[in-house]
Order: C-alpha cells, then structure tokens, then sequence
C-alpha cells in the first residue's frame, strides 16, 4: 500500500505546523502593532472600523499561511506516496519522476549556495 497511515500523516501535519508557526505569530504581532496605533475613541465608529479591518487583515494573511501549510502538507504526501511506491518496486509516472529530479536538484542548489557563502564568509 502506497498510503502512509494516520500516524504519519498527523507527525507531518504537526512537523510541518510548526514551520509556518513563527509567521502566524508573525501576523498575530501585526494584529496586535496595528491595534496598539489606533489613536481614536474606542468608542467611535472609526476605531471599530480600523479594528474590523486589522482583524479581516489578520485572518485573511493567518487563511493564506494555512492554505500554504496545506499544500505543504498535500506536496509531503504525494512524495511519500511515490516513494513507497518506488521502494516496493513499482513504477511512477515520467513527469513525477522529472519534477522530483528537479526539486532534489533545486535542494542541492540550495545547499551548495549556503555552502558557498559560509565559506566566503568564515575566509574573511
């Protein structure tokens, strides 16, 4: 079965929670900054009005990071599904296939990029 379990799905949903946790706490600092600027009588329209649109703020930015955590999450499972399927011997698709190489690739990438700048910078 090519399925990860209930286990490894809930451990990756909350791995992968806590990667997006410093930008929600993030945009809850925002909330909190732009509340702290309101200059008005709190009893005015326009410090309701500022307030509902700090907090439509808030929620649209805090539905964005989930949405985004979601697709993280959908990306983890269709890889895992691929590599059990690999790792029982079966087959995947050529433009699976591709778009993997392609990320290891951009990971390597990354990684020589990182190397290169520590390097260039411990010389100094």
């Amino acid at each position: 079965e090519d399925e990860p379990d209930e286990e490894w799905k809930e451990n990756m949903k909350a791995q992968i929670g806590l990667g997006f946790q410093n930008m929600i706490a993030d945009a809850k600092a925002r909330l909190e900054a732009n509340m702290k600027s309101i200059t008005v009588d709190p009893r005015s329209a326009e410090y309701n009005e500022l307030k509902d649109l700090y907090f439509n703020e808030f929620h649209k930015e805090k539905a964005g990071i989930q949405d985004f955590a979601r697709e993280e999450f959908q990306h983890a499972l269709g890889n895992e599904r691929v590599m059990r399927r690999l790792s029982r011997g079966g087959t995947i698709d050529n433009t699976v296939l591709g778009s993997m190489v392609q990320e290891q690739e951009a990971i390597l990438a990354q990684i020589q990029r990182e190397n290169k700048r520590r390097d260039s910078t411990s010389s100094m």
